[in-house]
């Protein structure tokens, strides 16, 4: 119970950082946020050939190349208090929407009364229900895969057949250490290509000085997009069929951040729609209480939370009498 308060409450600090980071439109402010860090962390380093590359000037990788992936990671960090913002974020709303549904599934004493009992006595209702939370806290769980609260054993439980997991952060310490806190071999949740490509990609420092320049003043947004930058390995492959449409449908709607709170409100709207359904007359009134009449209405509230400084324009004209 105490982790679920923990996990509300992180929820709306969480929604309230992203919000805030998306004033500003064109230019967000996490945006402006991001080139400050840079500045602050990063700097130019001419080399022997004349050409110039970005390197790191703190931390312990202090004059050597700047490592664009992790930096994402650590100014996200810094910014959002984790590394994966939007897949935190859409975990717990997750919960949040599964609770209030079984909740009112489970309160319903209509549905408890005219339903029928199994052979045990037992409200067939209640029984349905259970099942139903199973199977809602096990799609829970594969949205957790991902997550800043994935656990090494997470994708076990997701997948038992696959073996390219990878383990969030470095364990520290012996095989039997690992074990002992984890329950499960290290050799079943990190295999030795896993171990062998990263310690081949920590050793292999590519010099691309051309490309690794950043002008800080913004000669060069290809490099600060986020979408260009990777760690030299390739998820098309890992994609599904939905995980490439909501790809294409944040692209869609800007790409970014500003094309993810887009569709994750989409995803929301709908996630709540289908709850509100088998709800009767009165959870379609709440919904359309929080969610407004249409999709329209509902995107255009939700961006005057973000920034209530636009108001709707007011015709002087239709105030005059003739």
């Amino acid at each position: 119970m105490a982790d679920r308060k923990a996990q509300k409450k992180r929820r709306l600090e969480l929604e309230a950082k992203i919000k805030a980071g998306q004033v500003g439109g064109a230019f967000p402010k996490s945006d402006e946020a991001w080139k400050a860090w840079l500045k602050k962390n990063t700097g130019t380093k001419l080399l022997k050939d004349g050409s110039r590359q970005q390197v790191w000037k703190t931390g312990e990788s202090k004059g050597e190349a700047f490592d664009a992936t992790k930096g994402k990671d650590l100014w996200r960090q810094d910014y959002y208090g984790t590394k994966t913002p939007m897949q935190d974020l859409k975990y717990l709303k997750q919960l949040d929407r599964d609770e209030l549904k079984i909740d009112r599934l489970r309160s319903n004493k209509l549905r408890t009364a005219a339903s029928q009992k199994d052979w045990e006595g037992k409200s067939l209702h209640q029984l349905e229900v259970d099942q139903l939370e199973e199977k809602l806290a096990k799609e829970a769980e594969e949205l957790k895969v991902g997550s800043s609260y994935e656990t090494p054993t997470d994708q076990l439980k997701v997948n038992p057949e696959r073996k390219d997991y990878k383990i969030p952060g470095e364990f520290k310490g012996t095989q039997e250490e690992f074990e002992a806190k984890y329950g499960v071999s290290s050799e079943e949740v990190v295999p030795k290509k896993y171990d062998q490509n990263r310690a081949n990609n920590l050793d292999n420092k590519v010099d691309n000085s051309e490309t690794n320049y950043v002008d800080l003043a913004g000669g060069n947004n290809a490099f600060n997009d986020p979408a260009n930058q990777t760690n030299g390995t390739s998820t098309r492959e890992r994609l599904t069929a939905r995980e490439k449409m909501r790809a294409q449908n944040v692209e869609r709607f800007g790409g970014g951040e500003a094309g993810e709170w887009h569709v994750s409100k989409l995803e929301e709207r709908n996630q709540a729609f289908q709850d509100a359904k088998g709800g009767g007359k009165e959870a379609m009134a709440e919904f359309r209480k929080d969610y407004g009449e249409n999709l329209g209405s509902y995107l255009r509230n939700e961006k005057l939370k973000i920034d209530p400084k636009k108001k709707k324009k007011v015709n002087v004209n239709k105030s005059k009498v003739a």
